[in-house]
């Protein structure tokens, strides 16, 4: 978790971080709350109304990632940052992308280089 604070004050941009771990390893800290705190030291404010904060997530229990997500995510990030520096957006579940929406988002990442 020092790492990832670090990344949130230092002035570099990251362009993806990657958090690889077994499901239920922490019991009360996973993935995806230590990437929501990391975003909110990121933006600067809470994520809930954030326009500059993006979460992706499978709509239901289970079920898979599409490439409409992938494509909200490229609407996202062709817009300007409304109040930071920069936008964050955590994909919750990148496991579950569709191999449609993997190659959509190796493009959008691949594009961003």
């Amino acid at each position: 978790m020092k790492t990832l604070k670090g990344y949130a004050y230092d002035a570099r941009t990251v362009e993806a971080l990657q958090a690889v771990d077994e499901p239920g390893v922490y019991q009360f800290f996973g993935k995806r709350t230590a990437a929501e705190i990391v975003a909110e030291k990121m933006l600067g404010n809470r994520l809930s109304a954030n326009p500059d904060y993006l979460m992706i997530s499978p709509k239901e229990k289970n079920k898979v990632i599409g490439i409409d997500d992938i494509e909200d995510l490229f609407v996202f990030t062709g817009q300007m940052a409304a109040n930071a520096s920069y936008k964050v957006c955590v994909i919750d579940d990148a496991d579950l992308l569709t191999e449609s929406a993997q190659n959509a988002l190796l493009k959008l990442l691949e594009e961003q280089a």
